[in-house]
């Protein structure tokens, strides 16, 4: 069964997430481990492109994380992975 996913301070649906086929939603697991549809891309000439991207949204978040703590030095692309980081969590 599926929990939501705590990063920071923030809850969303577990991933992974997928494009839904024939459509612009990106769905995932709720708490239940049914499928749900989590968003809905409007813009039709990038509908693929932008779905594809919101559901590899947990696990670049994680693997962001990952790199972060692996890299020592405050360099510009820490920086940026940092204020991104920070971004998806709202703060």
């Amino acid at each position: 069964m599926a929990t939501d996913m705590v990063i920071g301070r923030i809850e969303f649906s577990p991933g992974p997430w997928r494009v839904r086929d024939g459509s612009a939603g990106v769905v995932g697991r709720n708490k239940v481990g049914a499928f749900e549809v989590i968003a809905h891309v409007a813009q039709r000439s990038q509908i693929e492109a932008n779905a594809r991207l919101i559901a590899a949204a947990p696990e670049l978040l994680a693997a962001l994380k990952d790199i972060v703590c692996e890299v020592r030095d405050n360099n510009p692309s820490k920086l940026a992975a940092l204020a991104a980081i920070a971004k998806a969590e709202g703060k």
